[in-house]
């Protein structure tokens, strides 16, 4: 990863408040036998791809979804995955890392 660049993570927005309540938590995607952790995406563009392709299909049509900027220097402990756009952070994010949320 380069300087002076984010990880993106996409959520429901009805999980914003209680992000900015404890942060993000690492967990074990319930429909999918993956690793536990907090899933991030490398680059803003490989979000946005994912959500118009596999990633969209695991949320409702009418969800309404934000994307989390977040800071890398609160991601301490990653798990580097075969695929080349995410890593997947093995603790606990803080709300103090999320840099922007944006509705999309």
């Amino acid at each position: 990863m380069k300087n002076n660049s984010f990880y993106y993570h996409i959520t429901k927005k009805k999980n914003i408040t209680k992000i900015k309540n404890g942060g993000l938590k690492i967990r074990k995607p319930k429909d999918m036998e993956d690793e536990v952790g907090i899933y991030l995406f490398k680059s803003r563009e490989s979000a946005e791809e994912a959500l118009m392709n596999w990633l969209g299909e695991r949320f409702d049509e009418e969800e309404e979804l934000v994307i989390l900027t977040i800071s890398p220097k609160f991601v301490t402990d990653i798990s580097i995955t075969d695929a080349e756009f995410e890593v997947i952070s093995k603790k606990n994010i803080p709300i103090e890392a999320i840099v922007n949320i944006e509705h999309i």
